[in-house]
């Protein structure tokens, strides 16, 4: 089962990490930024890499967009069951 809206969110995710990525930002406001857009996908990774001492940015960036594609599946299933109770009325 795919979800076209899912499948949007995980892109636009993975386009706005890349975005920001791309810029220069003074200090880490750049990697803060990517956490927020991945969150709450991000904890493990800070943490992992906090043990590790290692960057994990690419783990965060495709863990968000699994998170963000399992969102959109969830909001369109739900969407759909809706749909189907109220017509059944």
């Amino acid at each position: 089962m795919t979800s076209l809206f899912g499948l949007f969110l995980a892109v636009a995710c993975l386009l706005a990490c890349i975005s920001v990525l791309c810029q220069h930002y003074e200090g880490s406001w750049g990697g803060l930024f990517v956490f927020m857009i991945c969150f709450p996908a991000s904890l493990p990774g800070l943490f992992i890499g906090d043990l590790m001492g290692a960057d994990l940015g690419p783990f965060i960036i495709v863990a968000g967009s699994v998170q963000w594609y399992a969102v959109g599946w969830c909001i369109e299933r739900a969407v759909k069951r809706i749909k189907s109770r109220a017509h059944r009325r």
